[in-house]
């Protein structure tokens, strides 16, 4: 084995793998399928070249060295037809690249004629070197130079085309001096052709020029295999390693334990396995990161800075956070001679740059707004993935994909002026969309930063997910402070442990408090002693809550104001998180419902007029009558009788008229008081007993297990007392009048109001007399005045009460009194 063995070998054997390796990478496209035959070339002439220079005799050698002149010959037209392919002219040249492989197909098959080689012989050390044919000449110096040379002229025109970016020309730079280096040191192996007396040391170019082109693969991202090399030479590197550190273990324990343990190779290389073993890992992390700073060194640092931008930007709930953390480090590490950050803009339709006038970025980070219809949007919505202008530029060139849709899509973004546009996607929805510029080094981005970039717009997505979530929260919270500093009614809530967390301008007035003196503290500490506040909370917080349950707050201003009070639990069934209070200040709706009162006096008053001149006029005729008879007939004994009976009845008749007219009129300051409503009752009925059982009336009470009520005894006493006498008098025959108790309203078993009901068995009401039944004056009865149940009927919503009534011809009426237990 010679260094040129070995050199041919070696060449061989990378073409090989390098051609593989982009043919499986991408099947589909041309540049790497001609970079593939370019590759296969080489590792045909290199292997053959490997066979010949170890070839035993004279037939061997000859049938090798046209063995590797065949790869020789398809060396330059592959190169070429790869090098159009790249450069995007594949089209403009296609004739030109079928007569160059008609040409070489006409060497092919005059190389294994004499007319190419005519045999093979010794030179300058080499037993078998090729001599060459009459055809051997214009093969080198028109076709195979000539090829070369117009690739490498193509290369230096694209170099210094303008229309051509500078990431695409970086590539370009590499592949020519790659080429060049290449095919310089593989042309040494023509001087002996020619009697020069010089070795074709020059195959280690050739080797240089693979590693030239893996460079440019593994920096500039061509054709996107870059991550095999690395991990190729990181594993390289690792097992050389593990080998060498296995080899001196073995050397030290033969060394020292032989002549103490009686060592053996098995026993000791167990024991280096299991040491190698333990030490895997650490060495693994070591070495990645040593190939990652010998090949990657300038990539290293700014994606292991993209790796931890993708763990903190998940922390983010600001959108000016979260944009200006990704510009920082584009422009800081990544060096990105542009960039821009952009979201949907609703209220104009379209995706706008979020505004980071307060971070610097050395005048890199540009404001742009992008037409959410427009080629780009679609484009980046459908197919989710990160667009590089370069490539949309190489699908034109090739015409893969619709030309009219790529040349939309450059037509849109080339006057903008980015090369990446990366968008952020989460569930189908395009939430935003970050544009960068080239690099300031020229590089391009390779696969690698398309992973990490790929990864960090997944934690974009999610971060611009937090913060519209947090924004709705925001948006919802000041939402509800607007509500609830607008309500009239006062709103304070607690935690589960009676904590006061919130409250609105309404309750701190109603209460009296400083805002600030009640958040955070328990509400014992805020209403003390036997303040319904606190009794409210305290009930709904062991699960009895309160539903318009009217109370009264004492005021250092204004002394005792009623108050409504509602209450709620927080949270749910299962886990409660607290409560809710709301209290309305009943000040001013009481006195509405005073003055609406009066008016409504007022307005009955209107309709009792008429009635009173009807009324008092009957009584008033009767006196006229009498008093103009009485000088006629005074001396008739008989007229005076009637005279005595009639002028006192109707007297008495006229003042219990006006009487129950000024009573309905009085305005009376209610006084109440707590009573039990079952003894309250029976207080009242005693005074009805006797003229209940001498009208044969019998009386059946149920009474319920009822809580104390408030209300005004007095003026309550007129209506049971007005209901009880109607129920006798509607049975002249005899009959039953029932009286029941029972709950009226309920809530979360908490008894709020009462029902008294009062039933008779009696003749009862049509249909038509029901509509009037509390109208002032309105009666069936002989001697009414009509305006019993009308004062009833008002002393009972004067209460917040509720009466109504019943009733079936023949089968009695029934009186239903809502009252509620609190006032």
């Amino acid at each position: 084995m010679t260094y040129y063995s070995i050199s041919s070998l070696v060449i061989a054997t990378t073409g090989l793998f390098l051609g593989f390796y982009v043919l499986f990478k991408n099947r589909r496209s041309l540049l790497n399928i001609t970079f593939c035959l370019f590759s296969f070339s080489i590792a045909i002439w290199s292997f053959f070249y490997f066979l010949w220079l170890l070839a035993p005799d004279y037939d061997s050698a000859l049938f090798f060295a046209r063995a590797f002149m065949f790869g020789a010959i398809l060396i330059p037209v592959t190169y070429f037809h790869f090098i159009t392919v790249l450069l995007r002219i594949s089209d403009r040249l296609k004739t030109f690249v079928r007569f160059a492989y008609l040409i070489c197909l006409s060497i092919l098959l005059a190389n294994f004629t004499p007319f190419f080689i005519t045999g093979v012989g010794s030179k300058l050390g080499f037993q078998f070197w090729p001599n060459p044919g009459i055809l051997f000449h214009p093969f080198l110096f028109c076709y195979f130079f000539g090829l070369v040379a117009y690739g490498l002229f193509l290369m230096i025109k694209t170099i210094y085309d303008p229309d051509y970016s500078r990431t695409f020309k970086n590539q370009i730079v590499y592949i020519f001096w790659g080429t060049f280096l290449g095919f310089l040191g593989g042309s040494t192996n023509f001087l002996l052709w020619y009697n020069i007396p010089i070795p074709p040391f020059g195959n280690i170019f050739v080797v240089s020029y693979v590693i030239t082109v893996a460079y440019a693969i593994v920096k500039h991202r061509l054709m996107g295999i870059e991550t095999v090399l690395q991990k190729g030479a990181f594993y390289t590197l690792l097992t050389g390693f593990i080998i060498s550190f296995y080899a001196v273990l073995v050397l030290i324990f033969e060394r020292l334990f032989q002549g103490i343990v009686g060592y053996t190779s098995v026993i000791g290389g167990a024991l280096i396995a299991f040491i190698i073993a333990i030490l895997f890992q650490p060495m693994l992390r070591t070495f990645q990161n040593v190939t990652d700073r010998i090949f990657l060194r300038h990539r290293y640092d700014y994606q292991k800075t993209l790796r931890t931008l993708s763990r903190e930007i998940s922390s983010k709930i600001q959108l000016e956070e979260v944009a200006g953390l990704i510009v920082s480090t584009f422009v800081q590490v990544m060096k990105v001679s542009e960039i821009s950050f952009l979201v949907f803009d609703k209220g104009r339709n379209k995706y706008k740059s979020v505004d980071l006038s307060s971070i610097s970025t050395d005048g890199r980070y540009k404001k742009i707004e992008v037409n959410t219809n427009g080629y780009l949007v679609e484009h980046l919505r459908s197919t989710e993935r990160i667009l590089v202008l370069e490539e949309v530029e190489e699908e034109l060139a090739r015409e893969r994909f619709d030309k009219s849709k790529l040349e939309n899509i450059l037509g849109e973004t080339k006057p903008i002026g980015f090369r990446l546009w990366m968008p952020i996607m989460l569930r189908d929805q395009l939430l935003g969309i970050i544009a960068v510029g080239e690099k300031l080094s020229g590089d391009i981005y390779t696969v690698e930063d398309m992973r990490l970039l790929n990864t960090l717009a997944s934690q974009t997505a999610l971060a611009l997910d937090n913060v519209r979530l947090y924004q709705e929260v925001l948006e919802m919270k000041n939402y509800n402070e607007e509500v609830l500093n607008s309500l009239v009614y006062g709103v304070l809530t607690t935690d589960e442990n009676g904590i006061i967390r919130s409250s609105n301008p309404s309750m701190c007035k109603i209460i009296e408090k400083q805002l600030r003196d009640i958040i955070g503290k328990p509400y014992k500490d805020i209403f003390q002693g036997k303040n319904p506040l606190s009794i409210s909370i305290n009930s709904t917080l062991q699960d009895k809550c309160f539903y318009n349950f009217e109370a009264g707050l004492l005021s250092r201003k204004k002394g005792l104001i009623p108050v409504m009070i509602n209450t709620t639990l927080l949270g749910t069934p299962s886990k409660k998180t607290g409560m809710l209070l709301a209290v309305r200040d009943l000040t001013e709706i009481k006195e509405l419902e005073n003055k609406a009162r009066q008016a409504d006096k007022l307005q009955a008053l209107g309709t009792m007029s008429a009635g009173m001149a009807h009324e008092i006029k009957n009584p008033l005729s009767s006196l006229r009558i009498l008093s103009q008879l009485l000088p006629i007939k005074y001396e008739d004994p008989e007229f005076r009788t009637k005279l005595i009976d009639i002028v006192p009845q109707e007297v008495s008749r006229i003042d219990r008229i006006v009487e129950s007219l000024l009573r309905f009129a009085r305005t009376t300051k209610m006084k109440f008081s707590t009573v039990d409503i079952k003894d309250y009752l029976e207080e009242i009925l005693k005074d009805y007993l006797r003229q209940a059982k001498e009208g044969q009336v019998k009386i059946v009470k149920n009474y319920a297990n009822l809580p104390e009520v408030t209300l005004d005894k007095d003026q309550l006493l007129q209506v049971f007392s007005n209901l009880f006498v109607n129920a006798i008098q509607a049975m002249p025959e005899g009959g039953t009048m029932t009286i029941n108790t029972k709950v009226g309203k309920e809530m979360e078993g908490l008894i709020q109001g009462v029902l008294v009901e009062i039933s008779d068995t009696g003749h009862g009401i049509s249909e038509e007399n029901l509509k009037h039944l509390f109208d002032p004056f309105f009666t069936t009865k002989y001697g009414g005045t009509g305006l019993g149940l009308t004062i009833a009927h008002n002393i009972v919503e004067a209460h917040r009460g509720e009466i109504k009534v019943t009733s079936n011809l023949g089968q009695g009426t029934a009186f239903h009194i809502y009252l509620p237990v609190q006032q």
